[in-house]
């Protein structure tokens, strides 16, 4: 959804006990659907644990997969603090790992469906070498902060630690 700048800030949630599930889940959780890496080239280089994901023109249609049920416990919490903040249905929602040396290249949701949809993210695990920016320029992105950005600018995402995983959660919320 058009946002009147790059991003906007709508406070801050508790990630700590998400943020160390996260740290103890297995690989394979990872790459069990890889729907978004086969469909968005820009996203060949991460993995991601889906719960909701709709498609991406209208009329609204939203698929909730077993994975939402498997990891409620950390899809719940973060979509209730999401939704307290930002007005409308939640049609997509995941966990977005960017691993150390990757680069999720520039690009611009162009979708039908993100005219209508607000894009909130909260970092769950993140390093100071990873770089968010939203049109060409750098976004501050500390753990736990609720943060809208204005996905039909140029966004991209750049990883440039020898280490360490960069783990968002990511929500969109339909608000015609």
């Amino acid at each position: 959804m058009k946002l009147r700048g790059r991003y906007l800030r709508h406070g801050k949630t508790d990630i700590s006990d998400i943020k160390k599930r996260l740290l103890t889940l297995p690989a394979a959780a990872w790459v069990k659907n890889t729907y978004r890496q086969d469909t968005f080239l820009v996203h060949k280089e991460t993995t991601s644990i889906i719960g909701i994901f709709c498609k991406p023109c209208l009329p609204l249609s939203i698929l909730r997969y077993e994975e939402y049920e498997e990891y409620n416990n950390l899809f719940s919490p973060l979509i209730q603090a999401i939704t307290d903040a930002v007005p409308g249905t939640v049609c997509r929602a995941m966990f977005a790992k960017v691993p150390p040396r990757a680069v999720v290249v520039e690009h611009t949701d162009e979708a039908e469906i993100f005219a209508v949809t607000h894009r909130v993210h909260i970092p769950i695990i993140s390093n100071p070498k990873t770089i968010f920016s939203v049109n060409g320029y750098p976004v501050e992105m500390p753990e736990g902060e609720i943060i809208e950005i204005n996905n039909l600018l140029p966004h991209k995402v750049e990883n440039w630690s020898r280490q360490g995983d960069r783990i968002h959660f990511i929500c969109d919320l339909y608000d015609p």
